[in-house]
């Protein structure tokens, strides 16, 4: 519970009666006695300690995964959460609900390259953000044509020719599932 902080840094809630807390929350559901707890993932370090030192060729590459990953359809071209489905989304209890605007730099789940990487890999339970650990790793099954983005929003193409050349040659690049390694 990172967000709660600890005691010693003025926080009012001990460290022991947070964790009594979420073992209470954990009696709602009978999912925690009867499933097997999931090996964690792996969050590796940072290769870059800020935003300023990431080279521009990564950031295109990060370009790249958000729109191979439709990511653009939920939170739009330019992350303000207006994508094309972004007015039809509902979450586990059919509650409208609107896709994150990464914007306003106000992450949910926190901020950090770690908490990002986490939120990506494994996906807001009870939201439509799914998890993206085995589309990533595995773009070519993932996506086996160009149709989805060939999306048109008011009368426009979401994508130019040129990306969507760049999307397939970069699937073509990836290795299919039964010779890539894990």
């Amino acid at each position: 519970m990172p967000a709660w902080g600890n005691a010693a840094d003025g926080h009012i809630i001990p460290e022991q009666d947070r964790w009594d807390l979420v073992d209470y929350v954990k009696t709602f559901s009978p999912r925690f006695k009867s499933e097997p707890v999931p090996e964690p993932i792996q969050i590796p370090t940072p290769p870059y300690p800020s935003l300023k030192e990431v080279p521009a060729s990564v950031i295109q590459e990060g370009r790249m995964v958000y729109r191979t990953l439709q990511c653009w359809s939920c939170h739009g071209n330019a992350g303000k959460g207006d994508g094309p489905s972004s007015n039809e989304l509902v979450d586990d209890w059919e509650t409208p609900i609107r896709p994150f605007d990464f914007t306003t730099g106000a992450f949910k789940f926190g901020d950090s390259p770690a908490d990002v990487f986490r939120t990506f890999n494994t996906g807001l339970n009870g939201t439509p953000m799914p998890s993206f650990y085995d589309t990533i790793l595995y773009p070519r099954e993932a996506f086996p044509d160009l149709n989805a983005w060939k999306t048109q929003v008011k009368g426009k193409p979401m994508f130019s020719d040129e990306d969507l050349n760049d999307f397939g040659s970069t699937w073509r690049a990836c290795p299919p599932r039964s010779t890539s390694t894990r």
